[in-house]
């Protein structure tokens, strides 16, 4: 009983499979074995087991505070971490929760070796058995501790692209420039500033992790030949789903969403996007009333391309689509059309 209302059991059989299902865990991202993600855990336990632990940088204090200060999510939290069962449970209270994640954030990731991935992902293997309790499925789509994870993650991200996060870089069997780490990431492929330099030139985590592929390594088809698309990453097509209604709900990385939710994606880059200029006017807004005058004509424009995809493609039934000539016929009709309606 956790004070709040009773927590729902979960066994370590229905936790396997539940991880054993994750996209991240089928794409071959962590592994499917708990043993690696359980090393990593107590490892992360007996560093902050320890009379010195890093200090508590301020999202993840501020993480705490959103925890402490609202029961149902409290609530939520205190019964994640009881839910996962007691052969993986390893972090039992708040504090040892917010505790390791802090540690994490003060850390880079390790290659390990080939067969460890838990380490080379070491947020996603901290929070892993959480994730897939019950509670946890629950609280972590709150927004008031999702958006502070968010926050906590662009302030690891910072670290990352610090200097002092290079200390990984290195030759030691467990460092990111050791042979089998070399042969595992085909380094050879990509553009390594200085091999003679020290951390061979990279200036962080980030810059390695970000690294450029060598050209002749990956030639781009047809370069400015705007009807030929080219793959942004080594990704896979993982499914398409069509027909979609505004709230109907599908599945993305094993969570729920609708396109309303999505919409919400978008109005938040739309927002960013305007702090993105030379040009400084401060004037009061909240986000709630940018929301409000946006999503209208957001979705006025994305209706108007569906509008323009319908009217394009009934003035090419005489074209079979999927050819060349079809690629090239749509680009040249949805320009007029686009002109036509005044949206170019």
């Amino acid at each position: 009983m956790s004070g709040y209302g009773t927590i729902t059991s979960t066994s370590l059989d229905d936790l396997r499979e539940r991880h054993s299902n994750r996209l991240i865990v089928r794409r071959g991202a962590l592994p499917d074995d708990f043993a690696q993600i359980n090393a990593y855990q107590r490892f992360v336990l007996e560093q902050i087991s320890g009379p010195s632990n890093p200090p508590m940088i301020p999202e993840v204090a501020a993480l705490g505070e959103i925890i402490d200060r609202n029961p149902f999510v409290r609530m939520y939290v205190e019964q994640m971490l009881a839910e996962v069962p007691p052969e993986t449970r390893h972090f039992t209270t708040v504090d040892m929760m917010l505790k390791a994640i802090n540690y994490v954030v003060h850390t880079a990731p390790v290659f390990k070796d080939v067969k460890t991935i838990a380490w080379q992902f070491p947020l996603s293997s901290l929070m892993n058995f959480w994730m897939m309790t019950p509670s946890g499925r629950a609280v972590l789509r709150m927004p008031q501790l999702n958006d502070q994870i968010n926050v906590l993650m662009k302030a690891w991200c910072s670290y990352l692209n610090t200097p002092e996060s290079r200390y990984v870089l290195n030759e030691t069997d467990e460092g990111w420039f050791c042979e089998a780490a070399y042969a595992y990431n085909d380094l050879g492929s990509y553009v390594i500033p200085d091999r003679s330099a020290p951390y061979w030139g990279f200036k962080s985590y980030n810059d390695f992790f970000h690294r450029d592929i060598k050209p002749e390594t990956r030639p781009v088809d047809a370069p400015g030949d705007n009807s030929v698309v080219n793959s942004p990453n080594d990704g896979v097509a993982w499914a398409v789903q069509n027909d979609v209604k505004a709230y109907d709900q599908f599945w993305l990385k094993s969570q729920l969403y609708s396109l309303e939710d999505m919409l919400d994606h978008l109005l938040d880059q739309c927002i960013e996007m305007l702090l993105h200029s030379n040009n400084v006017e401060e004037v009061f807004c909240g986000d709630h009333d940018l929301r409000r005058k946006m999503r209208p004509i957001l979705k006025k424009y994305l209706a108007a391309d569906e509008e323009v995809d319908v009217e394009v493609r009934s003035k090419m039934k005489h074209v079979q689509e999927g050819t060349r000539t079809w690629e090239v016929e749509y680009q040249r009709i949805q320009g007029d059309v686009q002109r036509r309606k005044g949206l170019t």
